[in-house]
């Protein structure tokens, strides 16, 4: 189980969003604290991050060099399914889905009995 400390940056950054410019909103998980993932070339499925994968190569960047820069940049990292729960394909389907799911579904998805409300949704 994730301890209340871990969530503090998340909360802090909530509570920062609420006086930035513009209209805040929270997307896909970020109340569960959902976070990224590193997926490795062959379970990416956004076309950009592939194309720009074959290019770096290509022009002779490391594949390290370019997995890094899609790590930090790409869009599948944050496309995860939906972690409901922490029982088989994290509550979000019982078929396969079209990305992998996230390893860290198990200690955070929506209903993850321990008591606690959602962790961003208190803060609003």
């Amino acid at each position: 189980m994730i301890r209340n400390t871990a969530w503090s940056p998340l909360r802090c950054w909530l509570r920062f969003s609420m006086v930035c410019r513009g209209t805040p909103y929270i997307y896909q998980g970020e109340e569960l604290g959902m976070t990224n993932t590193d997926y490795e070339i062959g379970e990416y499925r956004d076309i950009e991050t592939l194309h720009m994968y074959e290019e770096r190569l290509e022009a002779g960047y490391s594949e390290e060099e370019i997995m890094r820069s899609i790590h930090a940049k790409g869009r599948d990292n944050a496309r995860t399914p939906m972690q409901w729960s922490g029982g088989e394909g994290a509550g979000f389907t019982t078929g396969t889905p079209w990305i992998r799911i996230n390893d860290n579904y198990r200690e955070i998805n929506a209903g993850n009995g321990s008591g606690r409300p959602l962790v961003g949704l208190p803060l609003l």
